[in-house]
């Protein structure tokens, strides 16, 4: 069986959408009819897309802004008297 709202990648037809009988059952439910539902999509105006701003992350302009660290320095760290021991076994 296949799903009548979904035709590739493309946005259903109001017609599709009035088809499908779950819309149709909560239509009924609501008590609003198909005239309503197409009267107010005529009177709404749709909305622009969002505009979106895409800033690519920019290098650092030195290598002496770039952390680093290793095994060594996380030693050193741990066996200074002022810092909590992390790493026991070193």
């Amino acid at each position: 069986m296949e799903d009548t709202l979904f035709r590739g990648n493309r946005e259903p037809t109001l017609d599709e959408i009035l088809a499908e009988p779950i819309v149709k059952t909560v239509m009924k439910r609501d008590r609003i009819d198909e005239d309503t539902v197409r009267t107010l999509m005529r009177r709404v105006k749709p909305m622009p897309p969002p505009k979106l701003r895409y800033a690519p992350p920019q290098p650092p302009s030195s290598a002496a802004q770039v952390p680093q660290a290793s095994i060594g320095v996380l030693a050193q760290a741990v066996a200074a008297p002022s810092w909590p021991r992390v790493f026991p076994s070193l």
